[in-house]
């Protein structure tokens, strides 16, 4: 019958075929928004090159093989009972987690170009998508499952895994600020570490870790109305105009990169030119040097010019004046290292989710007790009619006793 070979093979088909692909084009995003940038000015180019090039190479391998139904017969998803494909969706699950931490961390690459960032959690998500459909189809454990326990438990999850994610990326952010910014992001610490601790702190209670305290009781509303509380703050803090969170990208260049704007560079040249003349100082040999700059100044660098500014000095002990030459980058540095701004990081993102998370605890919450007494009330209802209907028919028992008796 040619219906039921149709439908065989539709069968025979990998149910999670959808899933590779989504993998292939989001590593295939991240792989290409990669490649195009320039390796000489970014460190450890090509590893992070690597992380797209590999499951995309992976998951489109997988749905080839898995349409080409006439060339090859035999099946990945059924390799092995299934199993051989489990361990190659967890292996990717670890790489693209080591993946995206390692692209989005603080001044990481993915902050050069949107593509990178998203692709890469997006590589993340379909990945864990794959994991979450092969275990359930295994019956082994899925994220429904999981979290099924209570209303509230996805929220306290998100709340749990983001306020890590916020940890962490705050530690990695000392090594990058100055001291104007060191305080918020200690801050960061502090409220990344508190909102793990009490999101996995509920987490264990609907798990029935901790029965000292009652699930979905007053207890856990009063700690995510402190939640939201305090990412309120937090967010005011971190994500206000120069704050550590403020954007995405952060303010800074993202890489050192052999170019700089020349209109920085000249209007400091001429500051400087500026403030020597109000000290009765001059500016000397001013110069570029750099035989590839171009005609309208877009290319000019650090390297580009050679100037030294002469500073007249008192001598205290000759009664003279001195003349001190300094390196017009020796005198360009340290303002440039006072203003170097924020690197970028997954902070904003997860900062916000974090507050949105715990506003969802709330309104989970309520609708949990909305449902408890729905509940409740139609199993007092339930537990009535038994009661009436227990009473009537032991009426009508007595009452055929009464008629034997008569008789």
């Amino acid at each position: 019958n040619p219906t039921s070979s149709q439908n065989n093979n539709k069968e025979s088909y990998n149910p999670r075929w959808s899933g590779y692909v989504l993998l292939s084009v989001t590593s295939l995003i991240n792989f290409l928004s990669i490649a195009t940038l320039s390796k000489d000015d970014l460190k450890h180019w090509g590893v992070d090159l690597v992380f797209g090039m590999i499951t995309f190479a992976f998951g489109t391998l997988v749905v080839l093989q898995d349409r080409s139904q006439l060339i090859c017969k035999s099946k990945f998803h059924k390799a092995r009972n299934g199993f051989l494909e489990g361990f190659f969706l967890g292996m990717c699950l670890i790489w693209w987690s080591v993946g995206t931490a390692y692209q989005t961390h603080v001044n990481g690459i993915a902050y050069n170009a949107n593509n990178i960032y998203y692709s890469a959690w997006a590589s993340l998500a379909a990945c864990f998508y794959l994991v979450n459909e092969w275990s359930t189809s295994k019956d082994i454990l899925s994220f429904a499952e999981l979290t099924g326990l209570s209303l509230t438990l996805p929220s306290w999850y998100t709340c749990w895994f983001f306020s890590i994610v916020v940890l962490f990326t705050s530690v990695d952010m000392l090594v990058y600020l100055d001291e104007q910014n060191l305080d918020d992001a200690s801050f960061g610490i502090g409220l990344g570490f508190v909102s793990t601790c009490i999101s996995a702190f509920f987490i264990m209670v609907h798990y029935n870790f901790i029965n000292q305290v009652e699930e979905g009781g007053w207890m856990e509303l009063s700690s995510s109305f402190f939640l939201i509380l305090l990412w309120t703050i937090g967010l005011a803090l971190i994500t206000q105009d120069r704050g550590v969170a403020a954007t995405l990208s952060g303010t800074q260049c993202k890489f050192e990169t052999a170019s700089t704007n020349a209109v920085v560079i000249l209007t400091d040249l001429l500051q400087l030119q500026q403030e020597a003349e109000a000290n009765d100082n001059e500016l000397q040999d001013l110069s570029l040097t750099d035989d590839s700059v171009l005609m309208d100044g877009s290319m000019i660098t650090t390297e580009s010019f050679n100037c030294t500014i002469s500073y007249n000095i008192w001598n205290a002990d000759t009664n003279e004046m001195d003349m001190v030459l300094l390196p017009c980058s020796d005198v360009l540095a340290p303002a440039r290292a006072a203003n170097k701004g924020v690197p970028g990081s997954n902070l904003y993102f997860a900062a916000w989710i974090c507050f949105f998370s715990s506003l969802s605890v709330t309104f989970r919450w309520k609708a949990a007790q909305a449902l408890q007494f729905a509940q409740a009330q139609q199993e007092r209802q339930q537990q009535k009619e038994q009661l009436t209907q227990q009473r009537g028919d032991s009426g009508f028992s007595d009452s055929d006793d009464d008629d034997d008796e008569d008789a």
